[in-house]
């Protein structure tokens, strides 16, 4: 289950911030929301949609970088993967730049 309602459009935090935001969310009548996985965001990616590479479902979104929660041990976790919605590309970046964040939480 996604996180879409308009603060994944307003709110932007830096990668050590998002975990804390995603934890504290409570959306939907939810409390276990999480930063997804990469892989998770591939999931969502709509590359026919080309206005921002998300799929159409969700109404609320920006043409903008999205924080997954990884961090790269390689860099002393200096970076840190997101999902690119300009390209609907997975890459890194500085842990210390604010993107935006759409919580996600497992259904079970």
């Amino acid at each position: 289950m996604w996180q879409d309602d308009i603060s994944v459009i307003k709110i932007k935090k830096n990668h050590e911030q998002a975990p804390i935001y995603c934890q504290n969310l409570k959306h939907a009548g939810f409390f276990n929301w999480r930063v997804p996985d990469i892989e998770e965001f591939k999931l969502i990616v709509d590359k026919k949609n080309q206005i921002n590479y998300i799929n159409r479902a969700f109404r609320y979104n920006v043409p903008d970088g999205y924080w997954a929660n990884k961090a790269h041990w390689r860099t002393l976790w200096y970076y840190a993967d997101y999902m690119h919605f300009i390209s609907g590309t997975a890459y890194f970046d500085s842990r210390h730049k604010k993107k935006f964040i759409r919580c996600v939480r497992d259904i079970k």
